[in-house]
Parts: C-alpha cells; sequence; structure tokens
C-alpha cells in the first residue's frame, strides 16, 4: 500500500463514539453471506485471501516474510471479522479497532527482545488491519465521496482515486452529516458486487485501493504511536517487528 500525507492516528476515544451513541460494544451480525466483507479469494491472486493480497502490496517492502506471513494469517482468522462494519455493529466496530491497537502498543512493549510479545503484537496488528481494510468495503465511505465529488465537479468529472483516506477521528460528526456515514447498502466485498462504474473504475476498486493505502498508513501510524509511548526504545522495538524472527505458534502453545 502506498503512503498518502500525513498520518492520522486511530485514537477514537469511546466516549467520543458513544456520545453519538448506537450503545457499546460487542459486534453483531446479520447473515454470513451479507456480511462477508472483502472476499477470502481474488481472481489474480487466487493462492491466498484479498486482504492478504492487500496486506502483502502495502507492506512486503517494509517487513520480513515472517512478520508478513503472521500479520496476514491474523488478518484472516481474525474472529467476529465477518461481522465488522454492518448496520447492527458499525458503532462497535469503531471500537474493536480502539481494542485491538492497544493489544499492539501493549505487545509491543517487550516486543524487541521477548519472541512471544513480537508474536502477540503483529497478531493483533493484522485482526486491527481487517476491521480498517473491511471499513471501506462495508460502510458507505466511497459512496459518500462520490457524491460529493460529483455535485461539485459533475459526472465522472474527478478521478475517483485521488479520494481521501477517512480521518478516523471524524467519524461519528460524518455519522451525523447530512449525508450520514453508515453500512453500505451494497457491500463492495468483491468485483461482481461493487461493479459500478465511477468513470473507469469501479466501487469495488476504489475501495481496494483505499484499503491498500490504509494498510500502509496504519504501519506508519503504529511506528508513530510506538515512539510516543515508548520513545527511545521504540527503535529496537520497530526493527524487531520489521525484520526479528516470530514463533511458528501462539505463544501459549510454545513449549
Amino acid at each position: 500500500m502506498r503512503k498518502t500525507g500525513a498520518i492520522y492516528t486511530m485514537h477514537i476515544p469511546i466516549r467520543q463514539v458513544a456520545a453519538v451513541s448506537i450503545g457499546l460494544l460487542s459486534l453483531l451480525a446479520t447473515t454470513a453471506a451479507s456480511s462477508q466483507a472483502f472476499d477470502l479469494k481474488e481472481k489474480d491472486h487466487p493462492e491466498q485471501s484479498l486482504h492478504g493480497n492487500i496486506i502483502n502490496e502495502a507492506l512486503a517492502s517494509t517487513i520480513s516474510a515472517g512478520s508478513l506471513k503472521l500479520v496476514i494469517q491474523s488478518c484472516d482468522q481474525a474472529e467476529d471479522a465477518d461481522m465488522l462494519f454492518n448496520k447492527a455493529s458499525f458503532k462497535r466496530s469503531l471500537a474493536y479497532i480502539e481494542r485491538e491497537q492497544k493489544k499492539v502498543l501493549n505487545a509491543a512493549f517487550e516486543a524487541d527482545s521477548n519472541p512471544s510479545a513480537r508474536y502477540r503484537t503483529l497478531k493483533h496488528f493484522g485482526i486491527m488491519l481487517r476491521a480498517v481494510q473491511d471499513f471501506y468495503s462495508n460502510s458507505n465511505y466511497v459512496e459518500n465521496e462520490v457524491a460529493k465529488r460529483t455535485n461539485k465537479l459533475g459526472v465522472n468529472r474527478f478521478d475517483p482515486y485521488t479520494i481521501e483516506l477517512v480521518e478516523w477521528s471524524k467519524i461519528p460528526t460524518l455519522m451525523q452529516s447530512e449525508q450520514p456515514l453508515s453500512a453500505a447498502e451494497i457491500k463492495k466485498a468483491n468485483s461482481s458486487e461493487g461493479q459500478e462504474k465511477i468513470g473507469q473504475a469501479t466501487y469495488y476498486k476504489v475501495a481496494r485501493e483505499l484499503a491498500l493505502r490504509e494498510t500502509a498508513r496504519q504501519w506508519d501510524v503504529l511506528a508513530t504511536l510506538l515512539k510516543n509511548r515508548y520513545q527511545g526504545k521504540s527503535l529496537t522495538i520497530i526493527t524487531a517487528l520489521k525484520q526479528a524472527s516470530v514463533p511458528d505458534k501462539e505463544p501459549e502453545e510454545l513449549e
């Protein structure tokens, strides 16, 4: 994934989310079929999930093959991930992201010297990536941004690939706007669902591109948060997450 502009942190205070209130967290789903988010397979690279392909494109040049494998595996195996950003779980999904980010930062304290801590850090980072990617496929963010540009510039008179990444701290405000941010009526999980055209692109392709850029941004966000919390030690933590070996098994299973 490519990097864009300034870094926006993923801190979404639960108090702020609650103020726009639909009630606090525990993910609820509609049906598995309607909440699949990005498909698990992609025609161009069927050997791994679409989430995995996105992570690979975004981070393969940044972190080692072992770290990348663990992040992708954790993203694909995230529990309750198919329930993210549906009508019944939209606000809960924001808190899900915040919880996973906190787990990442807490586990990272010993990630420079402890392989188990390194495993947990990368695991929860992968789980968090699943949620931030699915925001773009399951929400109406893309549709709203297209509508804004169409109203201002005219039909197909803009490049949909220049749509900015969401500012996570502004989501509660966007949920109360004239065109409220919410779960999408039509998902953009695959090329069939998101086939409606926006110029030469489709809603699916734009959602995928945003998920790609978001994945790259989240690594930069993580590095910034680690520097803020652990200061001088952060450089060795970041280097270890990028390059050091990680266990093949969940830490609890290690002998």
